[in-house]
């Protein structure tokens, strides 16, 4: 802690199910959060976090598999996540092209 300013860190270990995926029902990432805080008139809050996976183990196509055995389209493409902005272009050329549901799914 320094002043108004004040760092942060801890482990997690993410255990992600889905029974019947082809790979294995199992994918389990072990990571850091690292999170800086600003205190403010309301109090202490997270100004940034940073989450630095550490290893992974298990399907680690799980959730691919679980989108697709649930009729959706992939998270991931050439093994890497999706970024939040594709997702949301491809759900606006999904809603234009009349192919989302009434709840915003594909």
């Amino acid at each position: 802690m320094d002043g108004d300013t004040a760092t942060a860190s801890c482990y997690l270990q993410a255990n992600h199910f889905y029974d019947g995926a082809p790979g294995g029902n199992v994918f389990v990432v072990w990571a850091k959060y690292t999170d800086q805080f600003v205190r403010t008139g309301d109090g202490w809050k997270i100004k940034h976090r940073d989450l630095a996976a550490i290893s992974a183990g298990g399907n680690q196509n799980l959730f691919n598999e679980a989108a697709e055995l649930a009729g959706a389209r992939p998270l991931l493409r050439r093994g890497r996540r999706l970024a939040r902005s594709e997702v949301l272009r491809e759900k606006a050329g999904d809603a234009r092209d009349g192919r989302l549901d009434e709840l915003g799914r594909s």
